[in-house]
């Protein structure tokens, strides 16, 4: 909308662009904390926990990045790794 002059403050878990008018979720792997976030974060992070993912789209903090199937968190390297087989 070019007649908004303010940023749309969103919910955690949401964004919005600049000038935007609407809210958008977070997609699957990506979180945003704080209301008013222009920016989803990604899980897949050194930061966070490397090769993790989310549960579901609009996940609102870091504590949502989860490893995926088949991988557990390695506490030591904060990385999903494989779990071993046997």
């Amino acid at each position: 909308n070019a007649d908004q002059t303010e940023c749309l403050l969103c919910p955690a878990g949401k964004i919005s662009g600049v000038a935007s008018s609407e809210c958008t979720v977070c997609e699957s792997g990506k979180f945003a904390e704080i209301e008013g976030s222009v920016e989803c974060k990604f899980c897949n992070t050194e930061e966070v926990i490397k090769g993790s993912v989310t549960a579901e789209s609009g996940t609102t903090s870091k504590s949502g990045c989860i490893c995926p199937t088949g991988k557990y968190l390695n506490d030591e390297t904060s990385t999903c790794d494989t779990v071993p087989e046997g």
